[in-house]
Parts: C-alpha cells; sequence; structure tokens
C-alpha cells in the first residue's frame, strides 16, 4: 500500500489509535512531547521508546515503515548531532578526543546520544499520534482546545 509513512501522511487501518479523537491525540502528543524533553536517564528513553513501540503496535502500523519514516530527517540529525558532539563539552569532563579547536568530551558524547534519542522520539511520536485522514480534523481539534 504505502511504502513509508512519513510527516502528515494518513495511514489506514482500523486501531483504537485511529479511531481516537482529534482532540486526545493532539493533547496526548503534546504530553508525549513535553514529556521526551524531561527525560535525563537512559532507563527513562528506554521506558519512553517501549511505550512508543506499545503506541506503534496497538496503531497496527507495519513495524519496517515505522523505522524508515526517519529517513527523511536523519541528514539533519546527524548533522545536529556531529556539530553537539563537538560542541556539547563543558570544561572540566574528560577528554576523550582532541585535535586544534575540535574536542571531544564524555559530556558531549552523553548529550549528543540523549539528543539523538529525542530527535528519534519526536519523530516517531508525531508519526503515531498523527493519522488523522484530513487536516481539518487537526484544525478543528486545535481550535477546540483554545477555545475559551
Amino acid at each position: 500500500m504505502f511504502k513509508d509513512v512519513a510527516f502528515g501522511q494518513y495511514y489506514p487501518a482500523n486501531s483504537p489509535i485511529h479511531r481516537m479523537d482529534a482532540r486526545v491525540k493532539l493533547i496526548l502528543t503534546i504530553m508525549f512531547i513535553v514529556g521526551i524533553f524531561f527525560i535525563k536517564s537512559y532507563f527513562g528513553f528506554m521506558l519512553t521508546a517501549v511505550l512508543l513501540l506499545a503506541v506503534i503496535l496497538t496503531a497496527r502500523l507495519p513495524m519496517m515503515s515505522v523505522l524508515k519514516s526517519v529517513k527523511g530527517v536523519l541528514l539533519i540529525v546527524l548533522l545536529t548531532a556531529v556539530i553537539n558532539l563537538f560542541l556539547g563539552g563543558e570544561n572540566g569532563t574528560e577528554i576523550l578526543w582532541q585535535w586544534k579547536f575540535l574536542t571531544i568530551t564524555e559530556q558531549s558524547v552523553d548529550t549528543t546520544i540523549k539528543l539523538v534519542l529525542r530527535l528519534i522520539l519526536l519523530i516517531k511520536v508525531q508519526l503515531c499520534f498523527h493519522l488523522q485522514p484530513h487536516q481539518l480534523s487537526w484544525q478543528t481539534a486545535l481550535k477546540a482546545c483554545l477555545h475559551p
């Protein structure tokens, strides 16, 4: 049917996620995204990935298509990771590699891994909860959530 599930692309299926009201999806997406930025440990990333896997399985999305969905932004993620790797360290942490002005520290490696995990999780969250067939449903949901 579809080769890859991409941003904003509707994937037809009969699942609880697909039948969910757009307002609920919008609120869950916002909660999930905010929660991702509060994760500090690798254990937290693992729990978040397991929760996201449960959502993917509940939505009955093809796993290979979900894994391929990051392909479109992979270059941006890699570029961000390389920049963060060389510029993300602070003084006082152990230097792992140095050449002229380029330095890789323990902290920059840790920060880069967490940044890449966050970006990938954000892409997957967007994919899982934005399965509505029409943009109008998202506009209506946003209008309903912002209505006084």
